[in-house]
């Protein structure tokens, strides 16, 4: 049995190799799903179970399936499963919450989520979060700081902000351009 080591070393030393002479796909490979296998691998050989070869064996091969697959470009998420999850959780999401649903390093995650959509996470919650207030902008019933909350800001002037940017008006301003789409007068 080797002397013992931690699993927190390796990976640490794994990933600042990784930096320093692989690269992105490198540090993809450690970082992401093919990385957590093979540390798991790692600790079931260092538990020296009876079944450690076996479980060593498999998780080894599943570690290089998975590193194969990130070097060449493929991954099980598309870009739709993504724009899924965050259609369904832009309110309350972050990148480490999404990285934690799929199963994936947040620094993976948010590279995958740039090559498969072209826009960043916050990109994508922001965009999701801008078409939300829209819609809800067209209802007569709901004021624009009830908006705010509905769709996940905590502040006015930084929804402001944000709004301002991506439709180049204000949510006033917007608000009265759907009404007078509808036909709605207040």
């Amino acid at each position: 049995m080797p002397a013992a080591f931690s699993i927190q070393d390796l990976k640490q030393e794994l990933l600042l190799a990784a930096d320093a002479e692989i690269g992105l796909h490198g540090r993809a490979a450690v970082d992401g799903p093919a990385g957590a296998a093979f540390l798991t691998a790692l600790v079931e050989y260092q538990a020296g179970a009876a079944f450690a070869p076996v479980l060593l064996k498999s998780q080894l091969l599943t570690a290089l399936a998975q590193a194969q697959r990130t070097l060449s470009g493929e991954s099980s998420l598309s870009e739709g499963e993504i724009r899924r999850y965050v259609a369904e959780n832009y309110v309350s999401t972050s990148l480490t919450a999404a990285a934690a649903y799929y199963g994936l390093s947040p620094n993976y995650f948010s590279d995958l989520v740039k090559k498969k959509t072209g826009l960043s996470f916050i990109e994508l919650v922001d965009e999701q979060k801008m078409e939300a207030a829209v819609r809800l902008l067209a209802r007569p019933d709901l004021s624009i700081k009830q908006i705010i909350g509905l769709v996940g800001y905590r502040g006015k002037s930084f929804f402001y902000e944000k709004f301002g940017k991506y439709y180049g008006m204000s949510p006033a301003a917007k608000r009265k351009e759907l009404f007078r789409q509808q036909g709605i007068n207040l």
